[in-house]
């Protein structure tokens, strides 16, 4: 009885490297199955297909034509997912990126002789003042003017002016 349950315990604390083995096994078996192909006994009749009909043995079978199911929505096929999110730049129906910041007041000449632009998003934020270069949401700031500032969207290369507003 001892050695039953000595025994019992052994293959208790090896079960994993027995299922190891196993998988090593059979992988190896897999292996082998495709470096070594089966032989095809070509001495067996190519028997032809039983919804042949009247077609000979020299012509073709016509495919079968498939068929949808009735009633079955084909417009999915062509649709676009409701749930997939691309992100970009948002377009009008112009096909124009649109502008999602705004030109405060002029622009103004600050100690270093640099013109800066107040730019407040629309959708909410702080107004802050840009130099030339600076990015603004997907918006680069490419010129600064005297009443106007030349911007260029990131992804786009699509270049815009922002004109300050009137009052």
């Amino acid at each position: 009885m001892d050695k039953l349950r000595k025994f019992g315990a052994w293959l208790w604390l090896n079960k994993e490297r027995m299922l190891l083995g196993v998988l090593v096994g059979f992988l190896c078996y897999r292996v082998w199955a495709v470096m070594e192909p089966q032989e095809i006994d070509t001495n067996d009749q190519i028997m032809p297909p039983r919804n042949s009909g009247n077609v000979g043995l020299g012509e073709a079978i016509p495919p079968i034509a498939p068929t949808a199911a009735p009633g079955a929505p084909l417009t999915s096929l062509a649709t676009r997912n409701p749930f997939l999110y691309r992100p970009g730049a948002a377009t009008n129906s112009d096909g124009e990126t649109e502008i999602d910041i705004e030109l405060v007041d002029a622009p103004k000449v600050d100690r270093n002789g640099d013109l800066k632009a107040r730019i407040k998003p629309r959708k909410g934020g702080r107004t802050k003042s840009y130099i030339v270069g600076k990015e603004v949401g997907k918006w680069r700031i490419n010129e600064i003017r005297e009443d106007s500032v030349l911007i260029e969207h990131v992804d786009t290369g699509e270049e815009r002016v922002l004109r300050v507003p009137e009052k």
